[in-house]
């Protein structure tokens, strides 16, 4: 690993300046011809001396003995870096109070583009009470669809992770790993706020309504649960997880905000003023999901480590441990009485929990893991909607666990569902990896509708709450709107493609018409 070159002459004249960048000895790659070196190599250096020492110089057996022989002029003096970069420079032409001038200049442009970058951004999130700025209309802007959709928006750079309704149905709120939420006018798309405090990837939200007003949760990847309200104003940053958030909720009737973190610990939040209010501790890996009951008393928790815990609010009490699952516990619903608890796994079944940890049904049937679950929350059955890996939805009878009806049309993992709000219409939406968003009868099966307009897998879809339109949420950063009133429409593409079918087909009809009137002459004049 070594070089050895000739030994003769001391190399003090030639020992090169400090450089800060590289250590004492950088520079000796310059004198590989002179006499009187061994040059140890980066090869043997420490790996946590690397980026600091490059070459190191090593004496060769010679100079050790001059060095006993003569210890103060064997080895060479350590010269003075000042003078040396000062004397190179005056050779050089060097002039320092230009090259000074030169990085003020720098450091100025640079602190006027930072100062104008955070202006702008204080001017789009707006204030309380006002409307916010309108962002740039090349960027922030709705776009026309040929699709179907009623509008789609391409306003994150990178994958969303959600998109859902607030209460209302005035906005939509949009959440992405590009470091940014953005709160969205429901009927236009256009931007009306860009929430961007987080510092990574934003991974979940919850809309709720806090008296009069309407409030949003954002969950990141720096741990952080953040406030807002409806026009983009940061309201307060809870800070507590030691990892990154996974989901965020809101408690029905209660100013209270419930976050799960990767650190294993649920956290509840006053909604009013950030502050903590508990950190329930228990479960013994990830928190992959939450669920509230609809009376805001319980809290349901899903867990890394195959169990489901139901939580008393009120004291912070462990109510039911529910122990079942082989694979993690990754989605969670309530009935609409709040008696009953359903849960996917990656252990590809659905389980129907009491509130005493009881598993009342295991839903059977999936192929692969389970990734989201719904109650039908009006239905006078109670009816549980499941979406899996294998592709699939499965309608179960929320009684014994029976499957009832098994929706098939996705070609890759249906990701998402999402049940039509109370009503006539028992229609399921979901997402899937095939890119594509399709609308089910509940009762059959049948698919009643498919859009296809995303390029990438459909991670989240949810009605309206007056149920017209569909909202979804795409991993190549698009959301797009679709009118839900009637599925069976579709977009233009659709209605032009059913309109040539519709013409070839009377087309044809004219045609075996006139052949059944030829015939029928033949006949008479025979």
């Amino acid at each position: 690993r070594t070089v050895n070159l000739s030994t003769s002459t001391p190399p003090a004249a030639i020992l090169p300046p400090f450089n800060k960048m590289w250590g004492y000895h950088a520079g000796y790659q310059n004198v590989m011809g002179m006499p009187g070196m061994q040059m140890a190599m980066p090869g043997q250096m420490p790996q946590q001396y690397m980026p600091q020492v490059v070459y190191a110089m090593v004496p060769t057996q010679q100079q050790q003995q001059m060095q006993m022989q003569h210890p103060q002029a064997s080895m060479p003096p350590v010269p003075d870096s000042k003078k040396h970069h000062s004397s190179s420079h005056k050779a050089s032409g060097y002039d320092a109070a230009a090259a000074a001038a030169a990085a003020k200049r720098a450091a100025e442009a640079e602190a006027e583009e930072a100062a104008a970058k955070k202006a702008r951004k204080r001017a789009n999130r707006g204030r309380v009470g006002e409307e916010p700025a309108p962002k740039e209309r090349r960027v922030e802007e709705a776009k026309e669809t040929d699709d179907g959709s009623v509008f789609g928006c391409e306003h994150h750079s990178q994958a969303l992770t959600t998109a859902i309704w607030s209460r209302d149905g005035k906005r939509l709120a949009t959440a992405s790993h590009d470091g940014t939420a953005k709160i969205l006018d429901g009927h236009t798309g256009r931007v009306q706020a860009t929430l961007s405090s987080h510092q990574g990837p934003v991974v979940c939200a919850s809309w709720c309504k806090v008296g009069e007003k309407d409030q949003l949760a954002t969950g990141g990847s720096d741990g952080t649960v953040m406030l807002w309200n409806a026009f983009g104003k940061n309201l307060a940053e809870c800070l507590g997880h030691q990892g990154q958030v996974r989901c965020v909720a809101h408690a029905p009737h209660r100013t209270c905000v419930a976050s799960g973190a990767l650190d294993g610990v649920v956290r509840l939040w006053n909604s009013d003023t950030g502050k903590e209010e508990q950190a329930l501790t228990g479960h013994l890996g990830y928190i992959y999901c939450l669920a509230w009951s609809p009376s805001g008393e319980y809290l349901a928790t899903g867990s890394v480590d195959r169990t489901v815990r139901i939580w008393n609010t009120n004291t912070g009490e462990i109510v039911a441990v529910c122990e079942g699952h082989v694979g993690p516990v990754c989605s969670l619903d309530w009935d609409s009485a709040g008696l009953t608890l359903a849960s996917g796994s990656h252990d590809k079944t659905a389980r129907i929990w009491n509130l005493k940890g009881a598993c009342l049904a295991t839903c059977l049937g999936h192929t692969s893991r389970v990734y989201a679950v719904a109650w039908r929350l009006d239905a006078v059955r109670p009816r549980l909607a499941t979406a899996s890996h294998d592709g699939t939805l499965r309608i179960w009878d929320g009684s014994d666990g029976s499957c009832t009806a098994c929706c098939t049309g996705h070609s890759g993992a249906a990701l998402s569902l999402a049940w039509s709000p109370v009503g006539a219409k028992t229609w399921i939406a979901s997402g899937g990896q095939d890119s594509t968003v399709r609308i089910w009868d509940s009762t059959s099966g049948c698919c009643l509708a498919s859009y296809r307009g995303h390029r990438m897998p459909v991670v989240s879809v949810q009605f309206s709450a007056d149920n017209k339109q569909l909202v979804s949420a795409s991993a190549d950063g698009t959301l797009k709107v679709w009118a839900a009133e009637e599925p069976r429409k579709g977009g233009k593409k659709q209605q032009n493609l059913r309109k040539t079918k519709a013409q070839a087909s009377s087309k044809e009809d004219q045609k075996k018409k006139q052949k059944q009137k030829q015939k029928q002459k033949k006949n008479k004049t025979q």
